[in-house]
């Protein structure tokens, strides 16, 4: 519905067939993709099965404070930035996200940060913090992580930071080569749409 949501990407579907071929490497669904270490499994439970937004698991952040985190870990390090242009996934928000409260996202190698951590907050990748009831899917470009093609990462941490506590979902987390769509700033211009 036009009215109502926003088209963040087109697929070209060639005549014949019956679905785009996209480049997906999914690193959390259910708990069985990537290896998933959190630093406190009680306010972050990477096996949740209470009310997953899809499937049956999720992570669940529940009162989770500052600096608890969960790494997700490939079996073997590659280059994403050469693969993927966006990291689409699903977070479901269980209390306001006022102020500060964020989550931050870093790729690793090794356990060593690599590139640029990018933060979650509300508003920020058409996040709406304050929303209870829906599973919001969002994307954060690849580029925002400034990971040169060729870097190699093996893992994703990502790291609930506040000066309270963060109540969350999160889930159908994976890796994704589809059209970047710039996001008109006026309404004199046009969506600009760029596949790499």
């Amino acid at each position: 519905d036009p009215a109502t949501q926003l088209q963040l990407s087109l697929a070209l579907v060639e005549v014949g067939t019956t679905e785009p071929t996209l480049n997906v490497e999914c690193i959390y669904k259910n708990n069985v993709e990537w290896t998933a270490v959190s630093s406190d499994i009680v306010k972050l439970n990477p096996d949740s099965t209470a009310s997953p937004c899809e499937g049956t698991k999720s992570i669940l952040g529940q009162a989770a404070s500052n600096n608890i985190n969960i790494v997700l870990t490939r079996s073997s390090s590659f280059a994403p930035g050469a693969l993927y242009t966006q990291l689409p996934f699903t977070i479901k928000s269980l209390a306001t996200w006022a102020g500060a409260r964020r989550l931050r996202f870093q790729w690793q190698l090794a356990g060593i940060p690599t590139g640029s951590y990018v933060d979650l907050l509300h508003g920020s990748f058409g996040f709406n913090g304050s929303d209870f009831i829906s599973c919001q899917t969002l994307a954060i470009p690849m580029t925002s992580f400034n990971l040169s093609p060729i870097t190699q990462v093996d893992s994703l941490k990502i790291t609930v930071v506040t000066s309270a506590t963060m109540s969350f979902q999160l889930d159908n987390i994976c890796l994704q080569d589809a059209p970047i769509v710039e996001i008109p700033t006026t309404t004199d211009e046009k969506v600009k749409v760029s596949s790499n």
